[in-house]
């Protein structure tokens, strides 16, 4: 993967679908070679994906929302709703919902929307970012409702094949996990890294790591590029970009020593095709699942109940246990409020006060004390 030199020729070098290709490019450095070859294969991915019948998300979002919902764009952006087969009303939702996925799901081609993905969406709506606020789940059942009739319409109206991935979710998930904060203590921590270690995914060990030294969403870790790092006079950081910000606010994450280590490690490390930091060691390409190594990880660690996302509920335990304040805390993990952070400062007086019963009463029978009543 990345670009070859023959017979005074530069040759992009890259793997499709298990495909090998080889197109001509122009370029003086291996450098530039390797650049176009990054552009040669997205190319090559998105021809292949329309071959397949695939429809970008952007696509199916513009049909649905002119066809089934009735709405006409104007040249400056406004919209003008033309009666169709829903309520006006109905589109208005619809509309709105629209606007909170877009930011997420544009990019994406229908086919490549997976569960996992609707698992990072509804984690970031309840979270909330910078500019959006916090969530019920209700509100989340009514976008992921309209991402599915959107789905479902482009089946209909398309010769697209694919599978409607929010139909199939468990909706079970949006009640089950609404208060549910789940961490790992020392000793799970350190289990979990040993059976990480000798998976057969052999960056399983580092993505662990970094997830729960950074606090990190899944979907913003395995986003970040390599150019997305830096040193400055404060010290080594990295910069997310915000995915739910039109203009891409951005969010900065200071790296302690261990993450620092484990991103100097994958820098040192052949760039993958796209630039990504953290990337599938068996395609070059973005990761888009680990879920069977992670599975099988927490399996052989006899941990149960407990989801990638905890590993940010974990950084954020370990951190206000440490003694950071709530506010810092709530700017490092991107979240629109220090409310939705303060759940975990809860936890921790919880913590608090079950040390102290514990501690009164190991002293009170060291010393023979008991309480006399009369």
């Amino acid at each position: 993967m990345g670009s070859i030199y023959k017979g005074g020729q530069w040759f992009a070098d890259f793997t499709v679908e298990g495909k090998r290709f080889r197109p001509r490019i122009k370029a003086s450095s291996k450098r530039e070679a390797n650049n176009k070859s990054i552009i040669e294969r997205k190319k090559k991915i998105t021809e292949l994906a329309k071959t397949k019948s695939d429809i970008p998300f952007s696509e199916a979002l513009q049909k649905f929302l002119n066809q089934y919902c009735g709405y006409t764009f104007m040249p400056n952006g406004d919209r003008k709703f033309v009666k169709r087969s829903v309520k006006e009303g109905t589109a208005d939702r619809y509309w709105t919902s629209s606007k909170m996925l877009s930011p997420y799901f544009m990019g994406m081609y229908l086919k490549n929307i997976s569960k996992l993905d609707i698992v990072n969406y509804i984690e970031c709506r309840r979270e909330g970012t910078a500019t959006t606020k916090p969530c019920a789940d209700a509100t989340i059942i009514r976008d992921l409702r309209m991402l599915s009739k959107l789905i479902t319409f482009i089946s209909n109206q398309t010769d697209w094949d694919g599978h409607n991935v929010v139909a199939s979710f468990d909706k079970k998930y949006l009640k089950d996990s609404e208060t549910r904060i789940r961490s790992l203590d020392i000793t799970q921590k350190k289990t979990l890294l040993d059976m990480a270690r000798i998976s057969k995914n052999p960056n399983l060990y580092y993505e662990i790591k970094f997830s729960y030294l950074t606090g990190l969403r899944w979907n913003e870790q395995f986003s970040l590029l390599r150019t997305d790092f830096e040193r400055t006079n404060f010290g080594p950081q990295i910069i997310l970009r915000d995915m739910n910000t039109k203009n891409g606010k951005n969010r900065v994450v200071p790296l302690c020593d261990e993450a620092l280590k484990i991103v100097e490690l994958f820098l040192n490390k052949p760039a993958s095709l796209q630039g990504y930091l953290f990337y599938n060691p068996d395609t070059g390409d973005r990761v888009n699942s680990n879920r069977s190594s992670w599975l099988t990880c927490l399996e052989k660690s006899n941990i149960t109940d407990f989801r990638w996302h905890d590993l940010r509920h974990t950084y954020a335990t370990d951190e206000i246990k440490k003694g950071m304040p709530i506010y810092t805390l709530s700017k490092l993990m991107g979240h629109a409020n220090v409310a939705v952070t303060e759940k975990y400062a809860h936890l921790f007086t919880e913590d608090l006060h079950e040390a102290k019963r514990k501690v009164d009463t190991n002293l009170d029978t060291h010393i023979g004390l008991s309480v006399v009543s009369n």
